[in-house]
């Protein structure tokens, strides 16, 4: 997700948007009730991993949706700076 960085209001900013490189883990992903926090059934390397997830997010500063695994907020995004890959050796995104 992307969104431009005067937009009001909580939206994504790059420095929010998922890498295009990286592992691939079992997690779950639909707009169904299995894609809830806490939703029995999902299997348990899918449940390991999105308390995995929800650990690191919730520990660095992040909020997360109870309906939505994937969908977390940082509290106070403006404080920070918009990041850029460009001064990076190789892109990220």
């Amino acid at each position: 997700m992307a969104a431009p960085p005067a937009t009001s209001g909580p939206r994504p900013r790059p420095a929010s948007r998922p890498a295009r490189h990286g592992l691939r883990l079992k997690i779950f992903d639909a707009f169904t009730p299995p894609s809830h926090h806490g939703h029995p059934g999902i299997g348990r390397e899918a449940e390991r991993n999105r308390l995995l997830l929800m650990g690191l997010m919730t520990t660095a500063g992040w909020d997360f949706f109870r309906n939505q695994w994937w969908h977390y907020l940082l509290f106070n995004a403006r404080q920070y700076p918009v990041l850029s890959d460009s001064v990076l050796p190789q892109p990220m995104m």
